[in-house]
């Protein structure tokens, strides 16, 4: 199943308006509960979920604006998946290039964002029993944003060979370029 939170789980915004297309991220036990009280046929036999095994977080850049997201949020939302839901596992998508990047500086805390991701997953079997992982989607992107402005003229580097030191001086230059003298994104 799928539970949308627009701002990371976390205790703050529990009995906040649970709303997947509004900033908060508000949730309730009700959302919870129906996760854990699932119930689904397997051999003949009907089964309780009781527990998920993983979560998957979708870091919200854009819901959330870049400064609200934090290692203690990070941390927290991973914690709260494995309090409430049981989940032994949490990955975590970076963010990726969107058009919710409208300045350098945002462009940035983005890239610092998603070097803090890799940072709490890195050490988080130091004081955790649960796993993290990290799903780069920023990177990914950033190679099918690459090869595209190859393809069609821009001057960058092969994304395949390219560091991400090569994207953090590259991509300035060419990412927000569509910003230049034009009003962009909603």
């Amino acid at each position: 199943g799928a539970w949308r939170i627009t701002g990371l789980l976390s205790q703050k915004a529990y009995g906040m308006k649970a709303t997947k297309n509004a900033r908060g991220g508000g949730w309730n036990m009700g959302q919870v509960n129906s996760f854990l009280d699932h119930v689904y046929s397997w051999g003949g036999q009907n089964i309780t979920v009781e527990s998920v095994d993983v979560v998957i977080f979708r870091v919200m850049h854009g819901w959330m604006q870049i400064d609200e997201i934090t290692r203690d949020r990070v941390v927290e939302a991973a914690e709260l998946a494995n309090k409430l839901l049981g989940a032994k596992t949490t990955i975590f998508i970076t963010v990726p290039h969107t058009n919710n990047v409208k300045t350098n500086e945002i462009l940035e805390k983005a890239w610092k964002v998603n070097e803090m991701i890799w940072d709490v997953a890195k050490n988080w079997h130091l004081n955790h029993s649960t796993t993290m992982l990290v799903m780069d989607y920023a990177t990914f992107s950033n190679h099918i944003i690459w090869a595209n402005a190859r393809y069609i003229g821009y001057n960058v580097s092969e994304p395949l060979t390219a560091s991400q030191e090569v994207f953090q001086t590259e991509g300035p230059t060419f990412l927000q370029e569509r910003l230049v003298g034009h009003v962009w994104g909603p």
